[in-house]
């Protein structure tokens, strides 16, 4: 049940990432519920959120 936990989270950040950097729509507020690994990655690579 973990791994199916984690495999979740992942997915939800990677949509997450992918929203911000392809330009779609995506909630700022989302960003402060991801793990550090995901917003040390975006840091500074991402354009401005809507």
């Amino acid at each position: 049940m973990a791994a199916d936990a984690f495999s979740a989270r992942r997915l939800s950040e990677w949509t997450l990432l992918r929203a911000m950097t392809q330009g779609e729509p995506w909630d700022p507020a989302a960003l402060l519920t991801v793990t550090d690994r995901l917003q040390l990655r975006t840091a500074g690579t991402c354009p401005p959120g809507p």
